[in-house]
Formats: structure tokens, C-alpha cells, sequence
């Protein structure tokens, strides 16, 4: 008698947990997530202090959290090798130093790497556990936005567009950058605007171009699902409790009709 309820049940369970976030398999590296992981920012130019304090940051535009464990980021002139280790959490950031810990004051590494970065550009890559190219960024012609007197870094626009295209990046606002924090609004005059993160309805017209704040709209967007599975779910119950109530009925009606 209870089986279209449990049925009804499972499947609200299984929808329920999807749209929260929750990966299903049986690790985040085994999803489509790990492709949401690039090189966000990129100290090229060094700091104030040396000029080798130079530092990568990645970010994780996905919704789960990712192990890092055998991904690399290296150079098309194998330059550069960093083999990456560790986890990067979902929202978040990684932060990569260069020699030492004292590389960016005050912020604590994820990895400490050893190389250096060519102040007239390189081509980086960013590559998975599996050898699959998971970021592309061919700077190797000229960096496509940093400066190197201000010491202003190099920031990514929208972690979710191509990493190639020098329209996706600006110059930090921030002379040091914005290390283990979302990217600065942009130096430079001309900005590009990532206009499939839209706000909530007090600010129509309002778009997010950071990527620490992408995850507002998608959690709006999954509050509004949730409610809707939920609503679907009551009117299945409902609608199966009828049907049990109507077929129960009608077996006693039977019983008396012999």
C-alpha cells in the first residue's frame, strides 16, 4: 500500500540533494566540477619588496570541494612545473607562493613552488590529475593586464569564461592584488561584465563580476528549486494519499456487494 509514497519519497530525496550541492559520485574528481577550477590571479611582477615574491591564486567556481592531488600548473616552455597537492574548497580559493611563505605578509600559503615568471609573458596550463587541460592561458606574446611599477596584479574577470582572452582580465585596483580574497572591482577603465550572475530582484539591474560573489544568485536560484521539489512533493503525497483512501474504500464497498 505504501509503495507510490516511498517511490514519491526517494525520488524527492535524491532531486533534494542534487540541488543543494551535494556530489552524488563517488569523488568530486570523477565530476564535471573540477572543470570550474582556473588560475584567478597571478602576481607576475613580484611585490614592492622583491621582485621575485611572485605568487599564483586559484579559485573554485564549482559547488563542491576538489583535491588538488596530482594536478600541475606548468609553462608551454617547461619553464615551470608545480605539481599541486591539497584540497581547494568549494567558493574558494588556493594560494600558491613562490620560495617561501613570506611571499605574500600577513597570508598563509596552500604550496610553496619554486620558478619564475618571465616579465614579458608565458604561456601557463593548468592540467588535472587525469592529464586534461583544464585552463589555458597563452601570455606568452605580453601579459594580458598586471603592471609592473605599481605592482598591481594581474586579475581574472569571470572564473567561468575563457582564460585565454585577454578581454577576461584587468589589472588588480589593489597595488598588492587581492590574495585568498575575490578580485578587485578593476584598474583599468575598460572592464567586461559577466552578465549571466544576476542578483536578486532589490537589484534587477545589477550585475556580479567578482567571482567570491557568483555563488548569491546560485544559491537563490537553489532556495526557489528546493521550494518548487518541495511543493511537488506534498502534491504527490497528498494525490497518493487520495488514491490508497479511494481504493481502500471501494474494496470495503465490494466486500459488502458479496
Amino acid at each position: 500500500m505504501l509503495k507510490i509514497p516511498c517511490l514519491a519519497f526517494s525520488l524527492f530525496i535524491i532531486f533534494s540533494l542534487n540541488n543543494q550541492g551535494i556530489c552524488l559520485a563517488s569523488s568530486p574528481d570523477d565530476t564535471i566540477e573540477t572543470q570550474k577550477i582556473s588560475i584567478n590571479e597571478i602576481a607576475w611582477m613580484g611585490t614592492n619588496i622583491s621582485y621575485s615574491d611572485e605568487w599564483f591564486e586559484l579559485y573554485n567556481a564549482s559547488k563542491v570541494l576538489v583535491n588538488l592531488d596530482g594536478w600541475r600548473i606548468e609553462t608551454q616552455d617547461n619553464n615551470i612545473a608545480i605539481f599541486l597537492k591539497g584540497k581547494i574548497p568549494a567558493k574558494g580559493f588556493f594560494l600558491l607562493e613562490r620560495t617561501n611563505d613570506e611571499t605574500v605578509k600577513g597570508i598563509k600559503a596552500d604550496l610553496i613552488y619554486k620558478g619564475g615568471l618571465n616579465n614579458n609573458g608565458k604561456h601557463l596550463k593548468l592540467i588535472n590529475a587525469q592529464g586534461e587541460l583544464i585552463d589555458n592561458i597563452d601570455c606568452s606574446a605580453a601579459w594580458f593586464a598586471g603592471d609592473n611599477k605599481t605592482k598591481r596584479t594581474m586579475e581574472r574577470i569571470d572564473p567561468l569564461k575563457n582564460g585565454n582572452s585577454s578581454e577576461n582580465w584587468q589589472t588588480s585596483e589593489n597595488p598588492a592584488g587581492t590574495p585568498q580574497a575575490q578580485n578587485s572591482s578593476g584598474f583599468s577603465e575598460k572592464k567586461i561584465v559577466a552578465t549571466e550572475y544576476v542578483q536578486s530582484s532589490t537589484e534587477p539591474n545589477k550585475t556580479i563580476n567578482n567571482p567570491a560573489s557568483l555563488s548569491f544568485g546560485e544559491e537563490a536560484r537553489g532556495n526557489k528549486n528546493y521550494l518548487g521539489l518541495l511543493i511537488a512533493f506534498l502534491i504527490s503525497l497528498f494525490s497518493a494519499t487520495i488514491i490508497l483512501i479511494l481504493k481502500k474504500a471501494l474494496s470495503q464497498r465490494t466486500m459488502i456487494n458479496d
